[in-house]
């Protein structure tokens, strides 16, 4: 749980803007260490008992890296994060474009980039080859999606305001207006993330705006999968000085998982609020961070552009 925070501290002191290299973000007033007792964030793995912390403290790592002009450790966490979690992959876009544009200004970083990330792919894959029991690795990858085959298995997203049944009792292969849900999920994830990263800059507000998409849109999603949104947006916060979409995310956060405990009859810690609210809450974030991506486009655009500041 702390991994992700302390990434961040140790980090913004020296983060570079890598289209102005001389350029610094500044830490200040304390309140990055906040994160560190926040109970929405610590939630996940001291009462729900999961791991979301660990591939997010990768996530996170992989986006430092990035800025801080490390292409290729980036990539190569980046890629640890995806075998720690499947569902890292949604990062791997964003991440990708800068290390492109890394690539474009120096385009013999490939030749470490790909040769990094094939040697530390075999060494993880290493101990199954050696046992030839790699085909069950790339199984197992495969088993992890439709595990949960309804259109929301316990996430308070979209599904709760788009359909008047319970979605967590309806199979995402229905079909509605010619397609499944799950297409329909798929579509909208794919639509909205092009949109966030169209003005391709805010790195950790478009890592937060993608996790928050993926968690709203898709059918599957569990309760804690908008877990990386907090920390991302946690490093918005601390690098633009606005924590309004930090704060709302640990707010519907901690509201969805919490309300799940009574579903599986456990006791809840805090009053429960009807799903439907929670995803509401879900929709201002999402308002709130494309206001705050495309205002900061325009801007760039208008005086001058310049990418991936943050």
């Amino acid at each position: 749980d702390f991994a992700a925070p302390l990434i961040l501290i140790n980090a913004f002191g020296g983060i570079k803007n890598p289209v102005k290299l001389g350029s610094r973000f500044q830490i200040s007033n304390g309140i990055e260490y906040l994160v560190l007792l926040n109970p929405c964030y610590l939630y996940n793995t001291l009462i729900w008992n999961q791991q979301d912390a660990i591939h997010t403290a990768f996530v996170v790592l992989a986006v430092v890296l990035v800025l801080k002009n490390q292409p290729v450790w980036a990539a190569v966490v980046a890629l640890l994060a995806v075998n720690l979690k499947l569902q890292s992959i949604i990062f791997v876009p964003v991440i990708g474009i800068v290390l492109l544009y890394y690539v474009y200004k120096k385009p013999s970083l490939l030749l470490r980039i790909i040769p990094a990330l094939v040697i530390t792919q075999l060494f993880i894959f290493s101990p199954f080859i050696v046992t030839g029991k790699v085909s069950e690795v790339l199984a197992t990858f495969k088993n992890s999606v439709d595990f949960f085959p309804v259109v929301s298995a316990t996430a308070y997203n979209f599904w709760y305001l788009a359909i008047k049944q319970d979605p967590t009792k309806i199979f995402d292969s229905v079909e509605v207006f010619r397609l499944q849900y799950k297409t329909w999920g798929l579509l909208l994830f794919f639509g909205l993330s092009v949109l966030t990263m169209i003005p391709l800059m805010l790195v950790f507000l478009t890592s937060g705006i993608i996790a928050i998409i993926f968690f709203f849109v898709s059918t599957q999603m569990h309760e804690r999968y908008s877990h990386p949104a907090m920390i991302l947006f946690f490093g918005f916060g601390v690098l633009s000085g606005r924590y309004w979409l930090f704060g709302l995310t640990c707010l519907a956060y901690l509201l969805n998982v919490d309300g799940v405990f009574q579903s599986i009859q456990q006791h809840p810690y805090l009053p429960i609020v009807k799903p439907e609210i929670v995803a509401l809450i879900f929709v201002a974030i999402l308002i709130l961070a494309f206001y705050e991506i495309y205002k900061g486009f325009l801007a760039k655009f208008t005086n001058g552009f310049s990418i991936w500041k943050r």
